[in-house]
């Protein structure tokens, strides 16, 4: 069976059915040869835009009604994209 584009390639780029079967699942299963490694992402410590207001308490502590900007990057090395964007209050 040929579905061609974009269910003839697995999750890491992989050809689907060159072994004659389908593999259920988001990669092609490989028992053999080269392997694609799954590489950790890379993330930065966060930073924030305010000073500490209490520092005998754990934590970060601010007066009420203080914004506070976090900021940190993650990159992945395999190319993934990283979901996520968060916020809090």
């Amino acid at each position: 069976m040929n579905l061609g584009s974009p269910y003839n390639l697995d999750k890491d780029g992989n050809q689907r059915g060159a072994d004659g079967s389908w593999d259920i699942g988001a990669y092609e299963y490989s028992t053999g040869g080269t392997t694609n490694t799954n590489l950790p992402p890379s993330v930065s410590a966060l930073t924030l835009n305010a000073a500490d207001v209490d520092p005998n308490v754990a934590g970060i502590q601010v007066l009420e009604g203080t914004t506070v900007l976090c900021a940190g990057s993650a990159t992945d090395p395999n190319g993934d994209r990283l979901p996520g964007n968060g916020s809090t209050r």
